[in-house]
């Protein structure tokens, strides 16, 4: 096996000054600027809780207390849009400070859920992490069967035929054979013994070990998963006499 490139902090840091000098860019892991967003929320959320709690003193207190309940009502009330510039130019006014204190508290509070939402759909999205973790270019091709559609997890009894991986999409010439993020495709190949088979990596063709089939219908012995009787008495319950639940491990039937 080969031995690794970097084996310290220091080689790594080194390696990503190199980098980032080279490109005229910071480069550094992905989880780093995942991080730096997240630090970025929490920073918003943090600058909204101060605002929040000048404007309107108290509501951060007992939710019983009278104090706190006017103050959370005054906050939900005043929560609706509005264009402080428009009011304060039509009364001939300045815009007052608690007037720039909402559009900032509102500010922060708009761009944290933003956020928020932001990173809920990265975690979802499977042409990103193709994107970014498989280093693919952009799918032009639509799959004849999965039309466009992410369509699961593919594994050896579900390749799709046109090979877009249950992505919809099928990949580019020069992506051909990559694998998807965080799934490693496999073939079971029959050893030519009962329910055994060889594991094998797709993509390398590295063989993984070998593996026994057992069949979904088979039933499993001592399992509490297939005792209908689970809250019966052990005593009294119809199953058979190697049932989990023998074992005497039913609760008591409740009163």
């Amino acid at each position: 096996m080969a031995k690794p490139i970097i084996t310290t902090d220091e080689q790594a840091k080194e390696l990503l000054a190199a980098l980032s000098s080279f490109y005229s860019v910071p480069v550094m892991p992905i989880s780093r600027y995942c991080e730096a967003l997240r630090t970025w929320q929490r920073a918003l959320d943090e600058r909204a809780g101060r605002i929040r709690a000048e404007l309107y003193p108290g509501i951060d207190g007992d939710s019983k207390d009278p104090a706190t309940v006017e103050a959370y009502d005054l906050f939900k009330k005043e929560q609706k849009p509005e264009d402080f510039y428009a009011t304060a130019r039509a009364e001939n006014r300045e815009v007052t400070k608690r007037e720039y204190q909402r559009m900032d508290l509102a500010q922060c509070m708009s761009m944290s859920d933003s956020v928020g939402d932001v990173f809920l759909q990265i975690s979802k999205s499977n042409l990103l992490a193709r994107l970014l973790y498989a280093g693919e270019k952009l799918r032009s091709k639509m799959c004849p069967e999965h039309k466009g559609k992410w369509s699961g997890i593919e594994f050896s009894d579900t390749r799709c035929p046109h090979g877009c991986q249950l992505t919809g999409w099928i990949q580019e010439p020069e992506d051909k054979g990559t694998p998807l993020p965080g799934v490693q495709a496999v073939r079971l190949v029959p050893t030519g013994k009962k329910d055994e088979v060889t594991v094998i990596k797709d993509v390398t063709g590295e063989v993984l070990g070998q593996a026994k089939i057992v069949p979904f219908s088979k039933p499993i012995e001592k399992s509490p998963l297939y005792c209908e009787h689970a809250n019966e008495v052990p005593q009294t319950c119809p199953c058979p006499p190697d049932c989990y639940c023998k074992d005497h491990t039913c609760k008591e039937r409740p009163l």
